[in-house]
């Protein structure tokens, strides 16, 4: 697919020519990773519509599902039991944490403070981010309002 930026607000989709397999927000930032998990970061979506050179990282990922927070990538396998983490600016690894009572479907990763917030089959869960303990889940994700997305959007293919 293509990085793809989705605004709720105003229903606008706008589409580029940037090849990715993910795509994440890190604050301003815009973390691109292709299909071979190789990493690149623009300063904004503005800037990859400006066909601004991304910045590449030393950050490598084959897991299916991203999230960044802090300087730091959260990865997943689609069915797991552990979170993977990265220094953005270094590309260390800085190995996994291992969810309690979890080894299942992982529909997205991401952290809010020092909590990982893992999305599931069962809602949405809440784990200590270093230790991986279980803190809470929100059994409904209905009440959750985006106003902009970004997507690596499927059947777009760059030219």
């Amino acid at each position: 697919g293509v990085v793809t930026r989705h605004r709720i607000d105003t229903d606008v989709v706008e589409t580029t020519d940037i090849s990715c397999s993910h795509v994440v927000s890190a604050g301003d930032d815009l973390l691109v990773l292709d299909r071979f998990g190789d990493a690149k970061r623009y300063p904004s979506f503005e800037a990859i519509l400006a066909g601004q050179e991304p910045e590449r990282l030393d950050v490598n990922v084959s897991d299916s599902r991203v999230g960044s927070h802090d300087g730091r990538l959260y990865t997943a396998w689609h069915s797991t039991a552990e979170i993977n983490r990265f220094d953005v600016e270094t590309g260390e690894d800085l190995g996994p944490v291992t969810l309690e009572d979890h080894d299942g479907w992982v529909y997205g990763v991401d952290r809010g403070g020092d909590e990982l917030l893992v999305a599931t089959r069962d809602g949405l869960k809440k784990f200590d981010a270093d230790t991986g303990s279980y803190i809470d889940v929100f059994p409904q994700l209905d009440w959750l309002q985006v106003g902009i997305g970004f997507s690596c959007r499927s059947g777009v293919v760059p030219e």
